[in-house]
């Protein structure tokens, strides 16, 4: 288990140091890609 979520430290870190610095963050990860998937879904149902 912790080589599967080792990154996720290192990813938090990186993320601290680029809002630190007034840079936003890289969008990765699974709830991304759900939340962009979503809303493509939702548009077209709507329309």
């Amino acid at each position: 288990m912790h080589v599967v979520t080792h990154g996720i430290g290192h990813r938090g870190q990186v993320s601290a140091v680029m809002l630190l610095n007034s840079v936003a963050p890289a969008r990765d990860g699974f709830t991304t890609y759900l939340h962009e998937v979503e809303a493509s879904t939702r548009r077209r149902a709507v329309a």
